[in-house]
């Protein structure tokens, strides 16, 4: 039943092993977030001019000018 017990190393190891997975340095990421940040602003624009139109199609009147 020893063998079942979990020591200290085991979880030194364990976290040892998640720290090297999630140490990447910042200078891999940064180049991504512009490209990232550019892409998400487009989609939030292109969705704020759909809903603008939708709702200026539905509400709005239409005048007819008849000349005399």
């Amino acid at each position: 039943m020893d063998d079942d017990r979990i020591t200290l190393a085991d979880i030194e190891s364990k976290i040892r092993g998640v720290q090297a997975r999630a140490g990447k340095p910042l200078s891999t990421v940064r180049p991504v977030f512009p490209g990232v940040a550019g892409v998400a602003l487009g989609l939030l624009v292109a969705a704020a001019f759909l809903f603008g139109y939708r709702r200026g199609k539905n509400s709005s009147s239409v005048i007819e000018i008849t000349r005399i």
